[in-house]
């Protein structure tokens, strides 16, 4: 350790500084850990729960919740125009979105890719009103066409907010379409089954070759028929 004068004052210099910084952190740390367990908590991150695979309709349920919290969202849910139900949602009524200034907002933000702000009296599943309602366009795809619809109480949403709901609803379609394909893939293994448990039950109980040629015939152009 040093002394040396500076504008008239003796000021102190050398390890001992460094030192005192140190035992502060570990002072602080000493104190944070003898805490109780339900105020350590608090100073934590939770920790995630533990979901074991489900159904489409849980998965969605994850996802809405986990969005919606990160947005601070009252409520979160998506609708397409070939579907105006919900298929999902977060803290949300069922029929909440049948309000025809809601249905106006979605059809127009759909068609016209535009985010929109409307004020209306949603219930939500929590027994609390939602007041302010954010239509954002879901991303362009080849399988549907829609919007995303976030809900808050008591507050309106910021110019921010568009921004942020933006990127939740690339999320949200980015998800649709990969659950859209899954379906397709389970309905074409479901039909693949089904020719060939045809196509085995022809071949085994016709009685001779050209009948078992045209039960099989029969059969795929009834399963492709029934696909289509």
């Amino acid at each position: 350790m040093s002394l040396y004068r500076w504008g008239g004052r003796v000021c102190v210099e050398g390890a001992g500084t460094a030192k005192s910084f140190r035992d502060a952190g570990d002072r602080i740390v000493r104190e944070e850990s003898a805490l109780p367990v339900s105020v350590s908590r608090l100073l934590g991150a939770p920790a995630p729960s533990v979901r074991p695979g489900g159904t489409d309709a849980e998965d969605w349920d994850v996802r809405l919740t986990a969005l919606a919290t990160l947005a601070q969202y009252d409520a979160l849910t998506f609708a397409t125009l070939a579907n105006a139900s919900a298929p999902a949602a977060y803290n949300l009524r069922d029929g909440a979105l049948t309000e025809p200034a809601i249905q106006e907002a979605i059809e127009g933000a759909a068609r016209s890719a535009l985010t929109v702000q409307l004020r209306a009296s949603v219930p939500l599943a929590d027994e609390r009103i939602a007041s302010a309602v954010l239509v954002t366009p879901l991303a362009p795809n080849e399988a549907f066409v829609g919007a995303l619809v976030a809900l808050r109480v008591g507050r309106p949403f910021a110019a921010v907010d568009a921004y942020t709901a933006v990127g939740i609803a690339e999320i949200v379609s980015l998800e649709l379409a990969r659950s859209i394909a899954a379906g397709r893939e389970a309905t074409e293994r479901r039909q693949a089954f089904a020719l060939y448990e045809l196509a085995r039950c022809a071949l085994w109980i016709m009685p001779s070759p050209s009948a078992r040629l045209r039960s099989l015939a029969r059969a795929t152009l009834g399963t492709l028929a029934w696909a289509a």
